[in-house]
């Protein structure tokens, strides 16, 4: 293999919730943020401070549905777990097959923990804990993927080993 680019691109990246890589994400995006609340005094019309009152942490993931054979097989890719059996699934296309045969597990699927990792240097670019999906929807177009959009919210990002502590948490 020739030279490695030193910049991470979206070819070099992977989505992980546990410990399974997620086959055939088309994107993802994440946030973290802190909402201030304004203090306002009696007799004040402006605002006399912003206090920080929550830190706040999003992800949005925009997953491709895997059509399945007549062994109730998932398409393989490298490193995707697409493992089920008749018994676990339909012939549906599913949507992350580790979730099961019901779509709407995800949102069921109580909290985990996503990463977003570098297939090149095998090391997680960000973590983000304390994950639930809080919302699903899809998106059809004639000349693309059908993707299942999922909304996360979740407690804390880390990027590159900063965690915490480092944001004053």
């Amino acid at each position: 293999m020739g030279a490695v680019s030193k910049v991470f691109t979206g070819a070099r990246c992977r989505f992980k919730v546990g410990e399974s890589f997620v086959g055939y994400a088309l994107g993802c995006t994440g946030s973290s943020g802190i909402n201030y609340t304004p203090i306002q005094g009696l007799g004040h019309l402006e605002v006399i401070e912003h206090a920080p009152s929550a830190f706040v942490v999003e992800m949005t993931t925009n997953l491709s549905r895997v059509v399945l054979d007549s062994a109730g097989k998932g398409t393989r890719l490298a490193g995707a777990d697409f493992t089920g059996t008749s018994e676990t699934m339909t012939d549906s296309p599913q949507i992350m097959p580790a979730f099961g045969e019901d779509g709407m597990n995800i949102l069921k699927s109580g909290e985990l923990t996503s990463y977003i990792y570098d297939r090149v240097t095998e090391k997680s670019l960000y973590s983000i804990t304390g994950c639930k999906a809080s919302q699903k929807s899809f998106d059809c177009s004639g000349a693309g993927a059908v993707a299942e959009n999922v909304t996360w919210v979740a407690r804390i990002m880390h990027e590159f080993g900063f965690n915490d502590a480092a944001i004053g948490i």
